[in-house]
């Protein structure tokens, strides 16, 4: 993770957890591994799926529709 990313990465996860509290439980989804690493490290359970960027939308929708069923 690059240095200047660390404070956006922080507030996502902030925004998450705030989220998280206003609704209660919810199923996550993390789009791409950076997500799914970054989330799972601060104890949230998520499934992971993959960037649709550079040639992985058809996985990515797989994988969406099979979760979502």
């Amino acid at each position: 993770v690059q240095t200047c990313a660390l404070p956006i990465l922080a507030a996502g996860l902030a925004y998450t957890r705030e989220l998280l509290s206003l609704t209660g439980p919810l199923p996550l989804f993390a789009i791409g591994k950076k997500s799914e690493n970054t989330l799972t490290a601060a104890g949230f359970t998520v499934t992971g799926l993959r960037h649709p960027a550079n040639g992985g939308a058809n996985i990515f929708r797989s994988q969406l529709k099979e979760a979502l069923a």
